[in-house]
């Protein structure tokens, strides 16, 4: 909780503003009621205009009931009070990140870290992963660079497909992404498997890299071409499990060093299973911050996937999360390579 200069306290009201609303007190509570934790002697950041600045702070039940001068804690302080003496140190409300993935923590942990931009870092990542897992069904990295894939492709006269195949094997699909997200490098197996063909169309708003013959060379770009081959994997997602471990990782570094304590997290791809996680985490009081999950719509669908939209909103809400916001691109808005994904009479359908 404690910074060098610093101390953010994580605040368990809707919004990190909620010091502002509670300079007057809770009449909920009544005064003569111990709180179960004070910060004291300290210079408290309210946010409010009328009292910018405090002494203390008195916590009940995960509530902020006063913010004020030390003399007036005299009635909060019991003798199961936890008491925390400031000694001058700042005191913020919690920062709130308003764009996180953070369901991407999982490829962190469980897929080939591919940092270094070399064809030979690449396959020994790769075969120190298959080495580890002799049985695995496929193999997913991240964080290969594009513009040097592409140009090793050029000068070796191949296809980005067939350098994947030198890397990882003809006998099992690879997909790796970029750290932006935005690409995919396929090997020839994940392409056979997805049925992927000089005949495959570009999805509405992506596409697939083609040589001079239109054959597809392995290189997908946004996600509506990415799911040809990755929802045709033997494992196209993360596990609950996995998920739930990720979550806990990231969370790690949020509150504790960074006084983060509510994220606002945009979903770009389709994942009934992390939200599955977040609201097994969320049964179990795991959550340590709050979450706000954009609902990721499928650019190719429309206005149909609106139902599934509200189904999921009733089903996946708890304490520390909710679900009732949806990711788009913007409307008319283009993608990275220039297409247009929404219309703006689309949106306007009732």
């Amino acid at each position: 909780m404690f910074q060098k200069h610093r101390i953010f306290f994580k605040l368990t009201l809707a919004s990190t503003l909620a010091l502002t609303l509670a300079a007057c007190g809770d009449d909920k509570y009544e005064q003569t009621r111990s709180a179960d934790l004070i910060f004291e002697s300290g210079s408290v950041y309210t946010m409010n205009p009328k009292l910018p600045e405090a002494e203390a702070v008195a916590v009940k039940e995960g509530k902020i009931v006063y913010v004020g001068d030390d003399t007036g804690l005299k009635e909060w302080r019991g003798k199961d009070t936890q008491i925390i003496n400031l000694k001058g140190k700042m005191l913020l409300p919690g920062f709130v990140d308003t764009h996180n993935h953070a369901y991407l923590r999982a490829e962190n942990i469980y897929w080939v870290n591919l940092e270094a931009p070399s064809l030979d870092s690449y396959k020994a990542a790769t075969q120190n992963f298959l080495a580890k897992q002799p049985e695995v069904k496929q193999v997913r990295g991240v964080g290969w660079n594009l513009n040097y894939v592409l140009a090793q492709a050029k000068a070796a006269g191949r296809s980005p497909a067939q350098l994947l195949d030198e890397i990882v094997g003809k006998d099992i699909p690879a997909v790796f992404i970029t750290h932006g997200h935005h690409e995919v490098w396929a090997n020839t197996r994940a392409m056979q498997n997805a049925g992927i063909n000089a005949t495959t169309p570009d999805p509405v708003g992506a596409f697939i890299d083609r040589d001079s013959q239109g054959n597809p060379t392995g290189i997908f770009r946004e996600f509506g071409a990415q799911n040809l081959v990755i929802s045709t994997l033997p494992q196209p997602d993360f596990t609950i499990a996995e998920y739930k471990a990720a979550i806990l990782s990231f969370q790690k570094d949020l509150a504790p060093q960074r006084g983060v304590t509510s994220v606002l997290v945009p979903l770009h791809y389709p994942t009934d299973s992390f939200l599955d996680a977040i609201k097994a985490l969320d049964t179990e009081d795991e959550l340590t911050v709050r979450y706000d999950l954009l609902q990721w719509a499928d650019e190719t669908r429309g206005t149909e996937q609106i139902p599934g939209f509200v189904e999921r909103r009733a089903k996946y809400h708890g304490k520390f999360f909710k679900t009732d916001s949806i990711k788009i691109f913007g409307t008319g808005a283009s993608s990275t390579y220039g297409s247009v994904v929404w219309d703006q009479e689309v949106l306007k359908k009732p």
